[in-house]
């Protein structure tokens, strides 16, 4: 399920929580200013929560611009 992508983009902290054939849970911490280039998966789907800071991201679906503050999902 892991994709080489990943690894092309720098990220302050990475850690993978779980992972089987179905599902991965990963979190990355960003520092302020990084980035995580757009893509687009085509085999499975990302669910984004906030846990501090703020977050934006551009959602293909909506055709927009999505901001999460702390818990937010």
């Amino acid at each position: 399920m892991t994709h080489n992508f990943a690894d092309t983009y720098d990220v302050d902290k990475r850690k993978m929580l779980l992972e089987t054939e179905n599902i991965r849970v990963d979190t990355l911490h960003l520092k302020e200013g990084q980035i995580i280039p757009w893509h687009k998966h085509t085999e499975m789907d990302d669910t984004f929560v906030c846990l501090t800071g703020e977050t934006i991201f551009f959602s293909d679906r909506k055709q927009k611009n999505i901001k999460l503050s702390p818990r937010e999902q």
